[in-house]
């Protein structure tokens, strides 16, 4: 039968790591969102098809600073600092599956996979400067560059769950999707 499903979760910052210079981080989200769908058990059998739909709204972002180490350059006797920031944010993400299954008493054990979409933004931002020895209170600019894209971005989803019906047009379900 038809079935409509309410969410909302949150995600605590866990960072980048970095592997030159040294920066800091930061990032977090939140999600809420719906989905829908439509289930056909296989009359005289245990198989289950159907498909979903699924729209969340989010508060995903990210971003990160790093300051690039300090280089001497000695063939202009100055010295050379790159700084670099960029930063994400994805808006919303959503799925059209199909999925199919086997229930057992009130159990339905399921794959689905299907189209998935999303809409993201991101920038970044570089700029590295240099100082020569001989006049330390001159610093110049010695290149700058920034850019930013925002867009839907397309793929596939693929997952399995379980969904228990613990009462008459009531139940619990837990995914994982790809």
């Amino acid at each position: 039968g038809l079935y409509c499903v309410s969410t909302f979760c949150g995600q605590y910052p866990s960072g980048y790591s970095f592997n030159v210079g040294s920066g800091s981080s930061s990032d977090g989200s939140f999600a809420l969102g719906g989905q829908a769908g439509y289930n056909y058990q296989i009359p005289g059998s245990q198989f289950v098809i159907g498909g979903v739909i699924d729209f969340t709204w989010l508060d995903r972002s990210a971003s990160r600073t790093v300051y690039g180490p300090s280089v001497y350059l000695q063939s202009s006797n100055s010295d050379e600092q790159t700084f670099y920031y960029d930063a994400f944010k994805q808006d919303w993400l959503a799925t059209a599956r199909v999925r199919a299954g086997v229930a057992i008493d009130n159990v339905l054990l399921y794959v689905s996979g299907g189209l998935a979409a999303s809409g993201l933004d991101s920038s970044s931002y570089s700029q590295t400067t240099w100082t020569t020895r001989t006049l330390p209170s001159l610093t110049n600019v010695a290149a700058y560059g920034a850019g930013s894209s925002s867009g839907t971005a397309f793929g596939w989803a693929a997952g399995a769950g379980l969904e228990w019906r613990f009462a008459p047009n009531w139940s619990l379900f837990a995914e994982y999707l790809y």
